[in-house]
Order: C-alpha cells, then sequence, then structure tokens
C-alpha cells in the first residue's frame, strides 16, 4: 500500500551526471595519474596486488597521497552512488573526479581493418635495430619490466637464448614433476631470435579506435626491446579459454602466423606454472 512521505526527513542530496567535456577533462587527468602510480609503484617497490584474476588486469592502482583509481563498469553510477553515501555522512571514499569508458572496438570487418592497421605496426617497428645489440633489455637497455618474468621484472639479459636460460631457470625445480611441459618450453633454445622493440603488453585493451580506424597504441610500460616473436605470443596464454577468438585475431596479423612453435612454449610454460609466473 502506498505510503506518505515524511516531510520532516532531510532530501538526500544526489550530484547531477558531470558534462561531456567535464568527461574528457577528468579522463585526460585519470590518464595521466595513471602514469604516476606506475612509477610511484615501481620506485617504491609497491605489489600491484589488486588484478582481474583472468585478464591480469590492473582494478585499483595504487597513487601517493593515499589517493587510488579505481577500474568500475558503471563509473558514473558508481561515483554518484558514493557522494551520496558521503552527503550522508557514511564512511566511504571520496571521489575526486571520474570518466565514463571509452566506446569499445567494433566487430566483424571493422575490427579485421583496425588489426590489420596493427600490423602494419608491428612491422614497422621491426625494421629497425637495436642500440644494444641483441639485448633483451628495456628501452633504456637496463631492466625489463613486463608479466613474463618473476617478480614483473628482470635483469638485463645479453640475448635471447640468455634470457630464455633464465627462464628456464626459475621452473627448473618443476621439470621432474612435469618433464613434457618443460621438455616443450625448452624447445625456444632451439631457435635463434633477433631482438625488436617491441610493446610487451599487447591486448585489445590498449588499441585504441575511432570510426573503424586506429587512432593509437597506449601503455608502452612494458615496452622495449625484446625476442622477435614477443608482441604475437604475450600475454595471449593468461586469457580464459572463451577468448580463443580474440587470440586467433591477434595471431591473424601480419607474421602473426610464424609464432606457433613458441605460442604452444608459452601455452605449455602457462599450464606449467599457472598464474604465480606471469
Amino acid at each position: 500500500m502506498p505510503h506518505n512521505i515524511d516531510s520532516s526527513l532531510p532530501v538526500a542530496w544526489v550530484p547531477k551526471a558531470q558534462s561531456s567535456w567535464m568527461n574528457r577533462i577528468s579522463g585526460w587527468a585519470i590518464n595521466i595519474l595513471i602514469k604516476v602510480g606506475k612509477y610511484y609503484r615501481r620506485r617504491y617497490n609497491i605489489k600491484e596486488k589488486y588484478r582481474d584474476f583472468f585478464l591480469k588486469t590492473l582494478i585499483i592502482h595504487e597513487l601517493p597521497f593515499n589517493l587510488i583509481i579505481k577500474l568500475s563498469n558503471h563509473p558514473a553510477q558508481e561515483a554518484i552512488a558514493t557522494m551520496t553515501a558521503h552527503a550522508m555522512g557514511l564512511p566511504v571514499p571520496r571521489i575526486i573526479c571520474y570518466t565514463e569508458r571509452g566506446p569499445n572496438l567494433g566487430g566483424g570487418e571493422e575490427l579485421l581493418a583496425i588489426m590489420s592497421e596493427v600490423g602494419d605496426c608491428l612491422q614497422k617497428i621491426r625494421r629497425f635495430a637495436s642500440p644494444y645489440g641483441n639485448a633483451v633489455c628495456g628501452p633504456d637497455g637496463q631492466r625489463i619490466y613486463t608479466r613474463a618474468v618473476p617478480e614483473l621484472e628482470c635483469r638485463r639479459c645479453e640475448s635471447p637464448e640468455d634470457y630464455h636460460d633464465l627462464m628456464l631457470s626459475c621452473i627448473r625445480r618443476l621439470r621432474d614433476d612435469h618433464p613434457e611441459h618443460y621438455a616443450q618450453v625448452s624447445k625456444l633454445k632451439k631457435r635463434s631470435y633477433r631482438t625488436v622493440f617491441a610493446h610487451g603488453d599487447l591486448h585489445l585493451g590498449n588499441i585504441m579506435a575511432q570510426n573503424g580506424r586506429l587512432t593509437g597504441i597506449i601503455d608502452w610500460d612494458s615496452g622495449g626491446w625484446y625476442p622477435d616473436y614477443w608482441d604475437f605470443v604475450l600475454p595471449m596464454p593468461l586469457w580464459p579459454k572463451e577468448w580463443g577468438w580474440v587470440v586467433d585475431l591477434l595471431y591473424s596479423i601480419s607474421a602473426g602466423d610464424e609464432y606457433e612453435l613458441e605460442r604452444d612454449c608459452y601455452d605449455a610454460l602457462i599450464d606449467l606454472i599457472g598464474h604465480y609466473y606471469c
């Protein structure tokens, strides 16, 4: 049955949704703060604890001064609800700004066209020789930071062979219990590779597009000089099986079909030690 509204109760304050231009400004500020957070956590050796279980996407970015950036499926609704609760006196986080997610990549022919442009970009950077010889290293010739090594970072290796030796040394204790998997991973040592500049963590979340055209490839914090198979192999082995169509799409770009052995090796590596390694 209907109830009368008690006029003596204070009316809750609910903020208005922000305008489109404010959404853009907030997005620009948040992107800068994400980069600040990456430097801050790396500088003070703060582990990134809050990741999506399957995709390893960072859900909470820790920043200086007790600030965080939180990934949300419905950022506007969550922000408005949180600010409303704060206005009512509840102990909730203080919202400084928020932004809506941009549109997702399209499907079908549009997506294939975008990935073709991504393939062109990968071919372009493969035409340059490394200033550090054949070393596997960061963009400055020093350490690499990637999900595909223990502790998410690794010393400079003077060659792909040196890097593969280091990788195998980390899993050698598992060799006796899983000889077939270890043997598969060891096949990486049977081929020679040159190092090329690579994004290091290429996936759909790092590919920006508009109106069916590639507009940018972002998040180069794992970028560096890697074995030439790198961007065609990682981080796809970490993705759930139902995302197989995305894996096939990335493998289908120019030169992606050359690295079937390497993909099998990293699949074996993930099966061997799961998400604890990457």
